[in-house]
């Protein structure tokens, strides 16, 4: 019997990178600075919208999330706590 073992180089694939896809500049709603990556929903400074198609201008950057929509969002859920009846 011959039994030779082939040996079988694999293709090379390259893992693709998921965060330079998204790398296009987009302009904050609230402050109106340039900003890179996915944005952040702006609700409750900027209304939500109607349509299935939210447009670029629609979101805001990092620092308006955690300085601006957060504390808003908080303020209306404490608002909203407080005036219910124990």
């Amino acid at each position: 019997m011959n039994s030779e073992i082939k040996v079988v180089k694999c293709k090379e694939t390259k893992t693709p990178n998921l965060k330079s896809n998204n790398r296009t500049k987009k302009i904050c709603c609230i402050c109106g600075k340039d900003f890179e990556g996915y944005g952040n929903n702006p609700w409750p400074i900027e209304p939500k919208h109607t349509s299935s198609n939210t447009s670029d201008s629609s979101q805001c950057c990092n620092k308006c999330n955690c300085t601006v929509v957060l504390k808003a969002r908080l303020r209306r859920m404490m608002n909203i706590i407080d005036s219910q009846p124990c």
